[in-house]
């Protein structure tokens, strides 16, 4: 209810882009993205209650890889990705996504026990 709250919120607060001509909602890039990282992180709060071989980690990691796949090539062959990967080969630009990401993953490790 809280992201509901909030999505209208910033519809009716947040200014339209200031780009005249704004790229359209990659939907499906999102779509993947989430069901990506959902699956993933169920399948490592899984890990510690099931083990390794469990059924919801493997299912949970392997179909979270898998949608990370889609998404990765989703955002590799669309017109208007959410994801430009030249912006990544800039070392300026790519350098501080490593610490950033293992700090995501470690407070969503932290959080779940």
């Amino acid at each position: 209810m809280i992201v509901v709250i909030a999505a209208v919120g910033a519809l009716a607060v947040v200014p339209e882009s200031t780009d005249p001509n704004p790229r359209p909602i990659d939907l499906v890039g999102t779509v993947l993205s989430v069901v990506a990282f959902t699956a993933i992180t169920y399948g490592v709060i899984s890990v510690p209650r099931d083990g390794w071989s469990s059924a919801d980690a493997l299912i949970g990691l392997g179909g979270g890889v898998v949608a990370l796949a889609l998404f990765l090539a989703r955002q590799a062959l669309t017109k208007h990705p959410m994801v430009t990967w030249r912006s990544c080969a800039t070392p300026g630009s790519s350098a501080p996504v490593a610490p950033r990401l293992c700090s995501c993953s470690g407070s969503t490790a932290c959080c779940s026990r």
